[in-house]
């Protein structure tokens, strides 16, 4: 994901992407093993002041900004993240935007910080729709929704299956994505999305980054797609992206012609859900606009914040590349030792 948002929302922005590595000393022959990756933009300007800063990068499509950290040695990957921050990078503030509150990469910030004794402050705090499981879809469904509502969603799907044959279905592994993502597409574009220009189909670097991303995502085992067909005519598509046990929710499309049977809310409460539902999409946030349906079927709430701090010089021994469009922003070969790579000029 990270490499198609450098490609299609990258131009234009001073991209820093930060890589950490570890060598081994016992086999200096081996090249370096990438221990954290953390993806930032510098401006020049911070909160409408002359101050120079590099801000976590967050695009449109962005769930999460926490770093990637490799679980062995995560400790020493952000000290040495910190040291570049701090000595060498030329930022006035950092700004950490939309992480995690929680968890371990939490915990390993806050422990820099206060090691460190770096001034900083939390700038946003806010939580967002977050999907835990039941032991099976049925008792999901009972507790995060009311009786009353799940009643009048069961006779819609009723008055839906006296139209035609209604299945739901999910992309398997191995099968084609390329029908359903064109699908998804023009299904969103049908509605009120394309006619606001809001649609990704609307946008070339959207829909570029959508297929690019969801393509990758099936070919990695990463990509959920679940669907409701009225005889082989989609009324609703769902995208998630898995990530470790859990999933992020990406959007819904659904056919306007039928919003008075609710289908964009059916591919979350089938009963009997596709093969990997229930297990697998654990959490997530619903997109800006989602609507009220996808709060209330996630009973939980997980917490984001930003934080910010100011620099000292101290020392540091990471690499950090300004990508270059016309090429992988993640591919290059690693040199010997842990120090910075050699600029390139950033996009204009």
């Amino acid at each position: 994901m990270a490499e198609s948002a450098v490609r299609s929302f990258g131009a234009g922005r001073q991209l820093e992407l930060v890589f950490v590595y570890r060598s081994d000393p016992g086999a200096p022959q081996r090249p370096p093993r990438l221990c954290g990756f953390f993806p930032f933009e510098r401006r020049a300007r911070y909160r409408g002041l002359p101050i120079a800063a590099l801000v976590s990068f967050k695009h449109l499509h962005c769930f999460l900004c926490t770093p990637l950290v490799r679980r062995e040695g995560a400790s020493a990957t952000f000290a040495a993240a910190f040291d570049w921050l701090i000595g060498e990078s030329g930022a006035s503030v950092v700004e950490l935007r939309s992480i995690a509150a929680e968890g371990p990469v939490h915990q390993l910030l806050v422990e820099q910080l206060h090691a460190r004794r770096r001034p900083f402050w939390l700038g946003d705090w806010s939580t967002r729709a977050f999907f835990e499981p039941g032991k099976d879809a049925e008792s999901y469904l009972r507790r995060a929704i009311s009786g009353l509502a799940l009643k009048e969603a069961r006779r819609k799907e009723k008055r839906l299956r006296e139209r035609g044959r209604l299945v739901w279905r999910e992309l398997e592994p191995g099968e084609d994505a390329a029908p359903w993502l064109r699908a998804f597409l023009q299904l969103e574009a049908s509605g009120w999305k394309g006619r606001g220009r809001s649609a990704l189909a609307c946008s070339e670097p959207e829909r570029e980054f959508f297929v690019s991303t969801a393509t990758a995502a099936h070919e990695l085992g990463r990509l959920m797609l679940l669907g409701l067909f009225l005889d082989d005519r989609p009324l609703a598509l769902k995208c998630n992206f898995l990530a470790g046990d859990g999933g992020f929710a990406f959007k819904i499309a659904f056919d306007e012609a039928y919003r008075a049977f609710s289908p964009h809310a059916a591919p979350g409460r089938a009963r009997d859900p596709p093969r990997r539902r229930a297990s697998a999409v654990r959490r997530g946030g619903p997109a800006a606009g989602a609507g009220v349906r996808a709060h209330a079927l996630a009973g939980d709430r997980e917490r984001a914040a930003l934080a910010s701090t100011s620099r000292n010089p101290v020392d540091g021994f990471v690499r950090r590349r300004r990508p270059r469009h016309d090429q992988s922003p993640l591919a290059g070969s690693a040199h010997d030792g842990l120090r910075p790579l050699r600029h390139r000029p950033a996009p204009g």
